[in-house]
């Protein structure tokens, strides 16, 4: 090989691993259940709306049916399951750092949706690494509040 040639190469491989950062690493599969119980506002809506929680990962995605928000009400009630799928990779690296963190991070999105005759529009949103809940017990579910 020429100089030229190893410096190609190895920025392939830089690319192709920073794109990939995951290869070598076991990969599970894990089923995660989201119970969307309530949305709660910061002061009454102003109008009657038709609200849904989206949750995406990648491609992938889960919705709840749409709920009307009387005006003036300070909260939606959903109590509706969504459920999807995701890929883990095990991690030794981030498992030697802390145990309790088996896996690399894995971020989904969930989304407050507004429908409307417009379209739909999203107004809130948040980020969570789903990796550390991929041991949690299906008897004795984690809460959480986004």
């Amino acid at each position: 090989k020429t100089r030229n040639e190893s410096t190609v190469c190895g920025a392939l491989m830089k690319t192709f691993l920073q794109k990939r950062p995951h290869v070598g690493f076991e990969q599970l599969k894990y089923q995660y259940d989201v119970h969307v119980h309530t949305a709660t506002f910061l002061s009454p809506s102003n109008g009657s709306a038709a609200l849904s929680v989206l949750w995406t990962r990648g491609s992938k995605t889960a919705i709840t049916r749409e709920c009307v928000v009387p005006k003036g009400s300070l909260s939606v009630r959903f109590d509706q399951q969504i459920t999807l799928i995701c890929t883990l990779f095990w991690d030794p690296t981030r498992q030697a750092a802390d145990p309790a963190l088996k896996f690399s991070e894995k971020f989904c999105t969930f989304a407050l949706i507004q429908h409307s005759r417009r379209g739909v529009k999203t107004v809130a949103k948040c980020k969570v690494d789903m990796s550390p809940y991929a041991g949690v017990n299906p008897d004795a579910p984690h809460q959480m509040t986004l």
